[in-house]
Formats: C-alpha cells, structure tokens, sequence
C-alpha cells in the first residue's frame, strides 16, 4: 500500500508536467507522426493501409522492437503455443518485459483497443498503478487518459484496432513519462523518474521545440554559417543526415536528438503559420505591409513583424525597401512562428525564368526563345559564381539543353551569385479551357488550372483544342509549348539511378539517359505499369533495384501526360509484356557478363568486341563504372551495325532474330558497355603496314641504305632503314635463327625515331607461307594499347557489314566462330598475285567476296594500327 500511495504521488506530479502540443489537423499530424516513427527506425512501412487491423503478434513485435529487447529462452510455457511458434519469443519477451500476464499468448488473434492500452500502460510502467485503480480495462484506460497516451485516438473497446490508431499510440508513447523498471518479471517493482521518457532511458534521445535558423547555404541570420550536414536550430548547431530538413528553415519544429552524438536524428514538422504569394501579384510594400491580389480577394494585406527576417534569394537583407517586393517574379513565402498574425521570417524567391533558344556551351550563355535576353552561366573573370543543377541537385551541362527548355535563375541582389535551376517539369495535353484575369493568363490541361508566365502570355497565342509539351517552370507555371506533339510512346533508355526525393511526399525520381544524349530525372506516376503488370510508384523501386540500390540498366519507357513515367519494360521477360517490350538480342552479353568478356567498342573496327553489328538506329550508351561518376561521363551515340531480320544463334543454342521490327534495332542489351576512356587515342610510335617493295639507295653518294616502300591505311610511304640490323632482326616465323626476307604483301610492325627512320621492325604476317604472328591474332583489351590484326576468309557479307572466319571456310559457320565488323571504316588493299609488276594496288568493298554467295571467300589480313585511326583490309588473290 505505501508502494501504490508512492506511485500516487509520483503521478500528481508526473500529471502536472508541461508537454510539447501539435496544432495540426489531423492527416498532417498523421503524416507527421509517421515521420518521427520511421525517421527513429520504430516504423518500417509508412505506406500501410491505414484502415488495417493488427494481430496480437504483430503489435507485440513492435513494442518489443521499440523496447529493443528480444528473448531465446525456451522457459516461458503458454497454453496455446509452443516454442516452434513464429512468434513465440516474441511473445516470451513479452511476457518476461510484464507486457502480457499468460497463460495464453494468442499471437494469431487481432489485438483490441483494450489489449493494446494495457500493453502499453505496462510498457511504460504503470501497470501495477492501473490495477490499482480500476484493473483491466478501465484502470488502464484511466490511466492512459492521463499520461496523454490517447491525444487523437478514438478507441472503440474490444473493437479491433486499426493502424492509424496504432501509430498515434506508439507515437504518443514517445513523449510519455515512464516508470522505471527495476527488476524484470511479474513481481517488477517500479520507480517514477521524473521527465524521463522511453526515448531517452533506452536510446538517449531527448526532445526540443526550436527554430530551425539555417542549414549550409541558408541562413536567417548575417554572419552566421553552417556547415554541410549540420543544422542549426535555437543557437545550437547539430549534425543531421534528414534531407528533409532545407524545406523549415526559418520555421518552428519539434526535434528529437541525440546529447550523446549531438544529432538531430528525426523532427515533427512545422509549428508555425505560413502564406504563399506569387510575386507577380504583389502591387504595394509600406509600412511593413504587402499589398497583393490573392485571385479571391483583392488588396489584401500581409503584416510583417517590425522585427521581421528578409531573406533575398536566400541572402539575409540588413535594408529592404519597396524595390524588393515590387515587379518581381518568383514567390514569396511569409513565415508566422509566434501565431501573432504578423509574419516574422520572409524569403523572396526571385527568380527569372529563361526558355531556352540556344545554349552556347563555348561562351556559357544561355539565350530566351521569347526576349532575346541571355544569361552566362560559366563567366570567366567576372568574380561571379554560378552553379547550374537540375531541381533534385545532380549538375547540369549547356550540351544538355534543348529548345523549349526551361532554366530558372536565381541572383544574389548585387549578381555576384547566379543560381540555375532546370526544370524537370512538364505537362502533356490538350487544353480544355483558358481565362484571362487581369495581367494573368489561366489555361487548365487535363482538368488542372495552370498560371503562365508573362513572356508565355506575351508572346504565345494558345487555343482552346491546342495540344502540345507545356514546359512549366520550377514554381509550375507554363513558360513553354512545344507543339510537335505526340501520343504517348515507349522510348528506350539507360537507368543510371533512382531516389526517393521525399520519403512521407513519396516523390520518386528516376535518372535516364535517353538515346538523344539527353540526362532527364522524371516523377513516376502514382501508377506504374512495368514489364505489363501495374504497381504502386512505391512498389516500383523494388523491381529495378538488387541489393537495395536501382541497378543500371537498358529500360524503355514513357512519360504520361503530366511528363510523369507511366510505363518501364526492362529486359525481364513476362507474359503481361506487350509489344513494346524489350527483346533481347544477344543473351550472352548483357550488361554483368559485357564487363566480364572485356567488351570495348572499338571505333576504328566499328565493332563492340569481336563480333556484334547493329543497325543505323542502334543506339550505345557510354556510361563509367560507377553511378557516382560525374554526367558528362554518360552519353549516347548511334552506330551501324546488324542486319534487320537475319536469324543468330545465341549461346544457349536457340536462334534468335535481330530486329525483327525497325523499332527493334536501338534495343538490344548488348549495346551497353562499361568504361570512361572510350576514345582516347593511342600515343605510340609503333604503325603496321603492308610491304610493297624494298630497294637499296644511294644517300649523298657515299652510303648505300636500304629503303622500305609500305602502305600504311591508303597511304603510299617510304622510310630509310636506320641500319642493316633492323632488317637482319626480321625472324623467320618457322626457325627464328633464319633471316625473313621481306617481300611484296608481307604485314609488318614498324617503329620510327623522330627523324622518320624506322629502327625496328618485326614480321605480323607471312604473306607466301600465309602465316600470321599469333602474338598480333588478338585485340587487346585496353582501348588505347590496340593493335589489331587477324587473318582468315569473308564467310558473309550485308552491304558493309561482314563476317570473318579465323580458319578457312569448309561449310556452314557459328556466329560464335566469326567476326563482326563494319567494312566502310577500313581501307582496303589488294594483293594479286597474277598481276606482273605492280602486285599491290588500292581496292574497294568490291573487291571482297564471302563463301555465302560465290562457295569462296577472300582470303584477308584485317589490321588496324591504333584505336583511333583508319584500319585496312589486305585482300590476298
């Protein structure tokens, strides 16, 4: 009894302690509390269906799980379960923690309002005290009425409980006073430890309300920095890794951090009031009063604070008069923290939107399509500092730019600072109405009404019926139509990466370079159909990523009307697909394996590796090999390459058809490859040519020299040898003691000093023993190292596209045994053996046959002499 009378008075003054209240309605308080829950760790899914009923096991687990307790005994007897149970420790640590009294566990059974408040009660160590003073079920709920447990929450009895109540109880449970636990068990004695709460005796987490004064590069105070990753709030400084947080600056939250890390590690939301105004409808700034037009009402006021915060474009103002509210464009937001109805913090966003004309990436200017008006955003020598990032913060290049693109900038008041951001927004539809209020012009497409910019009214004139692109700006008016509009199409693409830009807003963003070299980062739609079955947006990250992150791959897509994607087909197979599903071409080369088999694209050759061609619609995306690489890293080309409709066997040993449609042939997976040094070019002194004739001169009358006469590509060449030991080094393929003698059609390696002399030489192919060096029958694997030369028969031919065997042709060949290349990007030379004189000459493709057609196919040397250069085909009859 002296216990309980204790507790009693514990509880008056518990009861008395002030606590932190939320005004909010009663959704957003909802959301928020989802936040602080998963945002803490104690909520895995902020997508469950509100409306949901919990099982007593479930609702266990999570309290045990906010408890951070766990129990692998096996001591604990119920009469319902055994310890082979899903959920049987749960339920023993339950019981062990005096959560639940026994004998019966009832896991599998929905949890009551009732048996919830009482678990929770005891959670928090009133459970002696509610026996006390009532018992189960009105002892407990008495209690939890006064420890505030049931702030927003209906309880319906011995009615089932529901998920949104669920998360106000655990929610609520995080401010609660608790009752320390001094000893585990049903026979648990208890002490009141005044203010201490679950979150700080387990976690050491304590709770604050304060305003959020500034992040990196924005501050409401002058002179005051902080630093990346931190946030500073009430005259503290802490770190914090909740990207969230940028959009309170200036603003009252309730926070939770930790004393022993110095983190804020979740937050509540704002606690403040706040207006919204297009700058454009701001007529008048006087006497600390905004006049503006709020579409509803006109010349109505908004009344600063004598005290109040100006931030311009994020720079605190120290003065601010008239010229800073008055023909502007942007918005302005107007903070209240103190509910006085007087607005102490104001951030004026002024902006300057551009729709792109042209982008000049060699002086940096970006010119308007509407006023001819231009911005540089890579100044040089000016003193100016200018950034130029997409709207998620990824960099953006001029050569990304398009016209009908939309940037909008931002500068510091005295232009020391430029800001550009390019708009990742678009609409795509028909316009249903349009109005004209005042000085604004109103369009609704697709049911929604959207404000235009004045140069858009200005300058465009729009219909009702018109269909188009509305490129909208960063604050979501209309700046742009692109009229060459089209119904909605799938469009090939290449994954980089993907993100939840805001986890509670589930704004999700996908990374893609498209096959116009153009980088673009789309929502997805709140639907989505991918590979031809329709998921939730927050379902979809799961389908493209392995190991918790979105993989890289080939993916086609489409954008909805509102430029949202709606649409993903990736290379998995599915019998929902349709016809705009991707087909694979090459199944032994997709993107894990390319990286494996060393597969390079080899620009002289026109080849990826050894032997895949394309169509001229094929499209290679160039991407580096990790996800972190900057963009211009990644981009797009389209090549030539395989023949439309000819069947391939594929290494599991079907036959597969390339290009079955045009639409096809930018498709095939085998078309992305790994690597950042593509195109770097070969600085070596080496070159292979082929022999046409070597003679001795006389050089100023006095020292007799030998001479070679080579063709190196199309070009007919002559070099002194240095001395008689370079071409006495030239070795017999078949006995290296023996001196080769070099003859008309023989390919060598040649090396030249910086007087053009060649002083070595080495033999690559024997033209009259047709033997080649088997050191050169490969290609090197480093793009810059190659030196390329392979000798064998033409087995087919499409155009300029051929294949090559290695050994001689006897019958039908395997894609497996033949080289693919593109013939056009070699010259070629041709070795006749019946001619009298001149036995070497210069040919073209038509001096090549394949067995396909004549039962016969040239005999060749391919060669190249670097990565770069032209390479030549030795045609030997």
């Amino acid at each position: 009894m002296k216990k309980i009378i204790a507790v009693l008075l514990t509880l008056i003054i518990a009861f008395s302690l002030p606590v932190i209240s939320f005004a909010d309605t009663n959704s957003t308080a909802l959301a928020n509390e989802k936040r602080v829950l998963f945002q803490l760790g104690f909520l895995d899914n902020t997508e469950m269906d509100l409306n949901g009923i919990m099982t007593r096991g479930e609702f266990t687990k999570a309290l045990t799980e906010f408890l951070n307790i766990d129990y692998n005994g096996t001591d604990v007897e119920f009469s319902d379960i055994n310890i082979y149970h899903d959920y049987y420790k749960v339920m023993a640590a339950a019981y062990k923690y005096g959560l639940i009294a026994g004998p019966e566990a009832r896991p599998d059974n929905n949890i009551t309002y009732n048996e919830a408040i009482k678990m929770l009660v005891c959670m928090l160590g009133y459970g002696q005290y509610a026996n006390a003073t009532g018992g189960y079920p009105t002892g407990y709920m008495a209690v939890a009425q006064k420890i505030r447990l049931l702030n927003g929450v209906q309880v319906f009895g011995d009615g089932n409980l529901v998920n949104s109540a669920f998360i106000k109880l655990l929610f609520n449970s995080l401010s609660a006073d608790v009752m320390e636990i001094s000893a585990i068990g049903q026979g648990a004695t208890y002490n009141t430890v005044k203010g201490k709460t679950i979150l700080s005796q387990i976690y050491g987490i304590e709770t604050a309300k304060g305003l959020v004064e500034g992040i990196n590069g924005k501050v409401i105070y002058s002179g005051v920095s902080v630093n990346e990753n931190s946030v500073r709030i009430s005259g503290n400084t802490y770190k914090i890794e909740i990207d969230d947080i940028k959009d309170y600056v200036g603003m009252n939250i309730i926070y939770y951090y930790s004393d022993d890390t110095n983190e804020v590690v979740a937050f509540y939301g704002k606690d403040n009031a706040e207006l919204v105004i297009d700058a454009e409808d701001i007529y008048s700034f006087s006497n600390m009063k905004i006049g503006y037009d709020s579409g509803d009402v006109n010349n109505e006021y908004a009344e600063l604070s004598p005290s109040a915060i100006i931030l311009y474009n994020d720079e605190v103002m120290t003065r601010f008069d008239e010229s800073l509210f008055k023909n502007q464009q942007g918005r302005f937001t107007l903070v209240d923290n103190n509910k006085d109805s007087k607005y102490d913090v104001v951030f004026l966003d002024v902006t300057d939107d551009y729709v792109v004309k042209l982008a000049d990436s060699t002086t940096g200017n970006v010119y308007d399509l509407y006023t001819g008006k231009y911005i540089c955003l890579s100044p040089k020598g000016a003193g100016v500092e200018a950034s130029f990032k997409d709207e998620f913060g990824n960099d953006m290049y001029l050569s990304e730019l398009i016209r009908y693109d939309v940037i909008s900038v931002r500068k510091s008041l005295d232009g020391k600072k430029v800001k550009a951001v390019f708009s990742n927004r678009e609409v795509r539809g028909t316009i249903e109405e349009k109005e004209i209020s005042g000085d604004n012009l109103f369009v609704k497409i697709n049911g929604k009404v959207y404000k235009t910019t004045t140069a858009f009214k200005e300058n465009e004139t729009v219909n009702v019926g018109e269909s188009g692109v509305f490129v909208l700006t960063t604050l979501g008016k209309i700046a742009s139509i692109n009229r060459a509009f089209t119904s909605e199409t799938m469009s090939v693409g290449y994954l980089v990466d993907g993100k939840c830009n805001s986890e509670f807003r589930k704004e999700y963003q996908l990374k893609i370079l498209t096959a116009s070299n153009k980088m673009i980062t789309p929502y997805l739609a709140e639907r989505i159909t991918i590979d031809g079955i329709s998921k939730k947006k927050e379902n979809v990250f799961a389908e493209l990523s392995g190991g918790g992150e979105v993989d890289s791959q080939i993916i086609k897509f489409s954008l909805n009307p509102s430029g949202e994607i709606s649409r993903i087909d990736t290379l998995r197979t599915t019998d929902d697909e349709g016809n705009d599903a991707i087909h694979e071409m090459y199944t032994y080369q997709r993107i894990d394996s390319a990286a494996q088999k060393g597969l390079v694209w080899r620009s002289a050759l026109g080849i990826l590796g050894y032997k895949i061609a394309a169509d001229s619609k094929t499209v290679l995306f160039f991407v580096p090999e990790s996800k972190s690489s900057e963009d211009d890293d990644y981009r797009a080309t389209n090549t030539s390459w395989l023949k439309n409709g000819t069947n391939y066997p594929s290494n599991d040993g079907e036959t597969m058809t390339a290009y079955r449609t045009l639409d096809e042939s930018h498709i095939a997976d085998v078309i992305v490859f790994k690597g950042g040094d593509a195109g770097a070019k070969d600085t070596s002194n080496e070159d292979i040519s082929v022999v046409r004739d070597v003679t001795e001169i006389l050089v100023d009358d006095v020292e007799v020299v030998k001479k070679l006469y080579l063709i190196e590509g199309s070009n007919e060449v002559e070099y002194i040898v240095k001395d008689d030991k370079v071409l006495n080094n030239v070795k017999d393929f078949d006995d290296p003691s023996q001196v080769h003698n070099l003859v008309c059609g023989d390919v060598v390696r040649d090396v030249k000093d910086e007087k053009g002399r060649i002083i070595d030489i080495d033999l690559v192919y024997d033209r009259a023993k047709e033997k080649i060096d088997q050191n050169d029958n490969q290609t090197t694997k480093t793009p810059n190292q190659e030196h390329w030369l392979i000798s064998g028969e033409i087995y087919s031919m499409y155009m300029s596209n051929i294949y090559l065997s290695k050994d001689r042709i006897t019958g039908e060949m395997s894609i497996d045994d033949l080289v693919c290349l593109n013939a056009s990007l070699f010259s070629v030379i041709v070795y006749d053996s019946s001619e009298q004189d001149n036995k070497l000459k210069r040919g073209s493709l038509s001096d090549l046959v394949d067995y396909k057609t004549a039962g016969e196919g040239s005999k060749v040397v391919l060669k190249t002499t670097s990565y770069a250069s032209k390479g030549t085909i030795v045609v030997y009859k």
